[in-house]
């Protein structure tokens, strides 16, 4: 018998080596978005990602989990919610609901500079849609790794 040879971490597309699965795993990460697919996807990518996902719609839906004894290491928010409400608005709820600085990422379609100088102000980063795993994976790591 001849032993194989232990290979190399595959190479991405933009010819960086993966990161090791475990950088991510066990992380506890919050995603809040008004559409139900947005939210399936978010699951599905960071669940494989080794990710504790928990997913809501709204404030209330926050609220429940919160109440569960939810504690994120991470919010990702849609901008745009419903009611009228930004995902700004519900990241300065949820930072005084844990009496800590969640870090949060704010997502949005909506580029605006006035925008993102506000995401900006709120002590949040701006991730643009549609979301690029790769951009997003790097701030979950960058966040991940400061805590």
């Amino acid at each position: 018998r001849v032993p194989l040879a232990r290979q190399a971490p595959p190479a991405l597309a933009n010819g960086h080596k993966a990161e090791p699965a475990q950088a991510l795993n066990g992380a506890q990460v919050l995603c809040v978005d008004n559409e139900d697919s947005i939210l399936a996807g978010m699951n599905s990518l960071l669940s494989r990602w080794g990710c504790q996902v928990w997913t809501a719609r709204s404030r209330e839906e926050c609220a429940t989990l919160l109440d569960s004894e939810m504690r994120p290491q991470l919010a990702l928010i849609d901008y745009h919610l419903d009611d009228g409400e930004t995902g700004t608005q519900l990241m300065a709820w949820l930072r005084t609901r844990l009496g800590e600085p969640v870090p949060g990422v704010v997502i949005s379609a909506d580029a605006r500079p006035e925008l993102v100088a506000e995401i900006h102000a709120a002590g949040l980063d701006y991730l643009s849609k549609p979301v690029k795993p790769a951009a997003l994976r790097a701030l979950l790591s960058r966040h991940l790794s400061l805590r």
